[in-house]
């Protein structure tokens, strides 16, 4: 009789195949293995850094960050210029997702027309809709918290932080101070900014200018995750500090009416000593600039023994000089009583003795000089005095300029004046209106 469930048997090892069927599973098993080691080690070892790279990039954008100037101060440690943090608002038109929403919400915050910013942006093709476009260097604190609060919703809008530089005492010494700007295409072509990029500031003209390898801060940057937050990746370094106090004890020396020779090469300054005597010192802008001290001790001076009042640069190497009637020298020395008192006189820098001179009824008070010829003197009333005829060719009778003769002023408050000896005019204001005065060297000249 058949067993239902089939015949029963033994097999042993000798007398069936599974032997031979499982080695070939086991070699495919293993060659897969070895593929995935191979294939990690690829890319964790050979290519790990290179897509390191790659997948930061994806979501990374390196964002440059302009270092803050040096500050200047006086003598004193009073800060004279100085760098503050300035926050503005850019548009990258190629991350720009909803433009009219993006336009709406900035329109509001910057209090600008929603149409004037989609005109600004406009279609960029190409290259240009990875370039910024700006729409403020300088929000309140306000519209900075409020562009930040709502930027994660808008993409394409940046918010950026760039140093600006702050005059505490607005356009007092502005030539002295000199200005700052963008450096060009041109000065990129120079040594001295070799290792400049475009669009980093750089100073243009006198202490700015002169003394950039200092006040220049080392530039850094700041990663940017596109769609989270930043990170910075290195600290901003600032600029040096310029005329710094330590290590100075200088003598009663009192600076004013600091002004800057054209050309840049000479600073005057038209201050007192102690007890107090006016004096008019010419110092080597540059020195001074490298080795603040110089400026505690005497610079270039006029010969005479009359106090110097006032001066103001005619050119380059030459000052028109103004004495008052005080006298401090020897009177047993002649040589020094030359110019004389109550004097307008011309002198070129480092000389011993003035090339030209003026003799007047009074101090000259202060003194614009128009060129090598001609000067204006403001004691009283303007005046302008003529060198080659030594004498006042004209008198603005109507015109009260008030009777500041020296760098120290007493009692009543002269009326303001402003000077450009550039454009030969000036102006003097009183309570009642400003006169303003314009001279033709031509027609002086003819």
């Amino acid at each position: 009789m058949n067993d239902p469930f089939g015949d029963t048997r033994l097999s042993h090892s000798g007398d069936g195949p599974g032997q031979i069927r499982l080695w070939p599973v086991a070699t495919i098993v293993v060659a897969i293995f070895l593929l995935f080691v191979v294939r990690l080690f690829q890319l964790q070892i050979l290519e790990g850094e290179a897509l390191a790279s790659r997948s930061q990039a994806n979501y990374v954008r390196t964002v440059r960050l302009e270092a803050q100037r040096g500050t200047i101060v006086d003598r004193e440690g009073r800060t004279i210029a100085a760098s503050r943090l300035a926050y503005g608002v850019d548009l990258i038109p190629n991350e720009i997702r909803n433009p009219w929403r993006t336009y709406s919400v900035l329109g509001t915050i910057l209090r600008q027309d929603p149409s004037e910013i989609s005109k600004r942006v406009g279609q960029p093709r190409g290259r240009r809709r990875f370039q910024a476009v700006n729409l403020s260097k300088d929000l309140s604190i306000e519209a900075q918290a409020q562009v930040a609060a709502h930027r994660y919703a808008m993409p394409g809008v940046e918010l950026y932080r760039k140093p600006l530089r702050d005059y505490v005492y607005g356009p007092l010494a502005a030539q002295l101070l000199g200005t700052i700007g963008e450096v060009d295409a041109e000065e990129l072509g120079e040594d001295a900014y070799k290792d400049y990029r475009p669009g980093e500031t750089i100073g243009k003209t006198g202490i700015e200018a002169a003394n950039e390898g200092h006040l220049r801060g080392r530039t850094g940057g700041v990663n940017l995750v596109v769609d989270v937050a930043g990170r910075e990746i290195e600290e901003i370094e600032t600029g040096d500090r310029i005329t710094g106090t330590l290590e100075r004890d200088g003598p009663d020396v009192f600076h004013s009416r600091l002004s800057v020779s054209p050309g840049g090469r000479w600073l005057m300054s038209a201050g007192w000593v102690w007890h107090p005597v006016d004096v008019v010192y010419v110092y080597d802008l540059a020195e001074a600039i490298r080795e603040p001290a110089t400026l505690d001790k005497e610079g270039l001076s006029p010969p005479g023994a009359w106090e110097m009042s006032s001066a103001s640069f005619s050119g380059p190497d030459a000052v028109v000089i103004g004495t008052s009637d005080e006298f401090y020298g020897d009177e047993d020395d002649s040589d020094d009583l030359r110019p004389g008192k109550n004097v307008i006189g011309m002198w070129e820098i480092g000389a011993a003795s003035y090339s030209a001179a003026v003799s007047l009824e009074h101090p000259p008070g202060a003194i614009m000089a128009l060129d090598d010829r001609f000067a204006i003197c403001f004691f009283g009333h303007p005046r302008l005095i003529d060198f080659d005829q030594a004498r006042t060719v004209h008198e603005w009778h109507e015109i009260d300029s008030g009777e500041q003769a020296r760098s120290i002023t007493w009692g009543k408050e002269s009326p303001r004046i402003a000077l450009d000896p550039q454009n030969a005019r000036f102006a003097v204001a009183d309570d009642e209106c400003v006169r303003i005065v314009e001279i033709d060297l031509n027609a002086l000249r003819s």
